[in-house]
């Protein structure tokens, strides 16, 4: 799974098996909020349109919540967090 915005994307991987929860944990700008923000744009799209930018997706459909400020700007890599 990638970000599309991301000049060079580094590929992640995320399997959970429920009820299994996940904490993502890492130093300031290791790209916590992109990795975030990057499952919460390819939930959108499988839902929505039935794509995304993966391999491979398979979730069951969920309710989505988030919140991004104003501040936050993924190409100029600023964050409100």
């Amino acid at each position: 799974m990638r970000h599309r915005l991301l000049d060079a994307p580094f590929p992640n991987s995320l399997a959970l098996m429920p009820p299994a929860g996940v904490l993502v944990t890492g130093s300031n700008m290791s790209g916590k909020s992109t990795f975030l923000r990057t499952l919460g744009v390819n939930a959108v799209l499988a839902q929505t349109l039935n794509t995304g930018l993966a391999s491979a997706y398979e979730a069951p459909v969920f309710t989505i919540r988030s919140v991004i400020g104003r501040g936050d700007d993924l190409v100029s890599g600023t964050s409100y967090y």
